[in-house]
């Protein structure tokens, strides 16, 4: 509920008035049988209060009764009302209940054209009513003033927002804060923005509305900035809220320091946050630990990371913290107070080694199973089998994971938890990805050399390799050109985490070296990354021990299972499965190559073209 000035002077009026009959009664009216009976005691305070209650009623009502049209008496009343008819301390709450009920039939009845009388009713509502109670009064409120206007599309933003339709919701807060900056939308449109990918359009939003004065309200304003926006914006933000008077978020304030680069101002901040302490947050934990790794502080570091163990236990995030403190200081590899984490991540490492064990003793199994009844296998490759298959997975998984957890660092969280990143930021992330396929390049050459010449080039069927690649490419193409024309450009760049990623990748390597640069690691350097693996070594180790159908269907579940991104599970699933079909016509590796290059230059396309 919401009351303003008014309702609260006459509530503060009511209880003097109150005070005075009490004190009144407490002269006259109070024998020892009532102090004897706190039951009799209480009543008499509470019918002492009614009256004072009643006594401003009858004070309201010939106030009106002088001045009939005066709307902004009734709602005054209204909102004085108002302040009892929901307590659950007094024993008449259900007459001021009703009081309020007829005091709003009464609003509505004479002052419906009124636009604080209206606003107030809108707000009275609830759910779906309230969304439609709002909506039947924007046709009458382009005559009103541009605040009043503001505070409806916040009810409407309210409403929509209870009833969990977030595009609506959104929508009216902006519409709110465009017309009033001061609304208390802002946040709310800021979110719609930023999720929406105008991230831009947020940025500018924000540093054109005046600092809340409310000091909670504007660190708010800054939490967001810190969390959803660029560290620019971010640092502008947190600058003009420093400007102003009242307590100081330095917890909140390191955060972005360090994200903007500015470590010194980082290491201060938590100067006057204090020193390290059982009571902190994990988030708090790990703002510590980033600070001091990025100053070069191992001790606090240490410290830090193990305090945020002894709260936590072993997980992801503890992990990628322990990993950026190997990245900048190696020798905490061999703390003793850090070995539990040694030992986690060499855990870690090994698990996904053994993790194509449960591919591989499956298919030796079953390749045992169909040798005794005399089924034959024909393998894709002449030198894979499972040995490779299992090498080269492992490979993957172990770099796929290992290089992030010691590079990542807070750029990945920043790209997981959704943040707008900054240029270096994305820099990091595109330097892990060329450093992981580096590595894995590395480690897979020996196995590599396993593929003939010719297993490599194929031996039949390349006219229809090149003509289903040129299918592929001019489906997705058309797919994707429809997407956009559709007006939901959007969608192929910020749908879920997998399509940021590739479109993140793909500009920071554009920037990086420009477009060819950015074609040349997307569409040739990661298919044949992921064909020796999937369809080379996967495929090929597979199928001499089972039928071609299956070991495809296989390849073509982990290929898409890996890709992390479920809205287009099938897609990958039939991309893999096709890839297989062509690497078994063809017999090599190049027509699948040529199929993944196709679409993966088709979707680099479409993101530069949209960045």
């Amino acid at each position: 509920m919401f009351f303003n000035q008014a309702g609260a002077f006459m509530f503060a009026a009511g209880l003097a008035c109150f005070g005075a009959a009490g004190m009144a009664r407490a002269e006259t009216a109070i024998t020892p049988d009532v102090l004897h009976s706190p039951e009799r005691a209480t009543a008499m305070v509470s019918t002492g209060q009614q009256d004072a209650y009643r006594k401003l009623i009858r004070a309201y009502t010939q106030e009106e009764a002088a001045h009939p049209k005066d709307a902004g008496l009734v709602l005054a009343r209204c909102r004085f009302i108002q302040t009892f008819s929901y307590s659950e301390e007094i024993s008449w709450a259900d007459a001021a209940l009703d009081d309020f009920e007829s005091c709003k039939k009464e609003l509505e009845t004479r002052y419906s054209s009124d636009a604080e009388a209206s606003l107030f009713m809108a707000d009275q509502h609830e759910g779906k009513d309230a969304v439609s109670f709002a909506r039947s009064l924007l046709p009458a409120s382009s005559h009103w003033t541009l605040p009043q206007r503001a505070r409806l599309h916040a009810v409407l933003a309210r409403a929509y927002s209870a009833a969990n339709q977030k595009n609506p919701a959104g929508q009216e807060a902006l519409a709110a804060v465009q017309l009033d900056p001061g609304s208390d939308q802002l946040v709310s449109a800021l979110r719609y923005l930023a999720t929406s990918g105008r991230t831009g359009e947020a940025e500018a939003l924000l540093a054109r509305t005046p600092v809340d004065p409310s000091r909670w309200k504007e660190w708010s304003r800054v939490s967001f900035a810190a969390d959803s926006l660029s560290p620019a914006a971010a640092l502008a933000e947190l600058q003009r809220a420093g400007k102003s008077e009242g307590p100081f978020n330095d917890w909140l304030a390191a955060r972005i320091y360090l994200r903007a680069g500015k470590t010194a101002e980082a290491v201060k901040a938590l100067a006057r946050a204090g020193s390290c302490s059982c009571d902190e947050t994990v988030q708090q934990f790990q703002t510590r630990l980033n600070v001091a790794v990025a100053a070069g502080d191992g001790k606090t570091a240490s410290v830090a990371l193990q305090a945020w163990f002894t709260k936590t236990g072993i997980t992801g995030p503890l992990l990628f913290a322990y990993g950026n403190l190997l990245r900048h200081e190696p020798s905490q590899l061999f703390s003793s107070t850090l070995l539990h984490l040694a030992l986690s991540m060499l855990a870690l490492m090994l698990v996904l080694a053994y993790v194509p064990s449960l591919i591989a003793f499956p298919a030796h199994y079953r390749g045992t199973v169909r040798a005794r009844l005399n089924k034959s296998t024909v393998p894709l490759f002449e030198r894979v089998g499972l040995r490779q298959l299992w090498i080269a997975f492992g490979v993957f998984l172990i770099v796929s994971v290992l290089v992030p957890l010691l590079g990542g660092g807070s750029s990945l969280q920043a790209l997981a938890t959704n943040k707008l990143l900054s240029n270096d930021e994305q820099a990091t992330i595109a330097a892990l990805q060329l450093s992981a396929m580096l590595l894995g390049g590395v480690l897979l050459a020996p196995i590599a050399w396993c593929f003939s010449r010719r297993e490599w080039l194929g031996r039949r069927g390349l006219i229809t390799a090149i003509v289903i690649a040129v299918l592929w490419t001019l489906v997705k193409a058309l797919w994707i050109w429809s997407t956009w024309h559709a007006g939901q450009h959007g969608a192929l760049t910020g749908g879920n985490l997998h399509d940021r990623t590739i479109a993140m990748l793909a500009l920071a390597f554009a920037r990086m070296g420009g477009p060819a640069f950015a074609f040349l690691v997307i569409a040739v350097a990661v298919p044949i990354y992921e064909e020796l693996i999937f369809r080379g070594c996967l495929l090929g180790g597979l199928t001499r021990h089972i039928s071609f159908g299956w070991a495809n269907i296989w390849q073509a579940l982990l290929f898409a299972v890996m890709h992390n991104d479920m809205p287009h599970f099938l897609f990958y699933f039939l991309l893999g499965l096709s890839g297989g079909w062509l690497a078994r016509q063809t017999r090599g590796l190049a027509a699948p190559i040529a199929l993944h290059a196709a679409n993966n230059a088709v979707a680099c396309a479409a993101m530069l073209l949209s960045g």
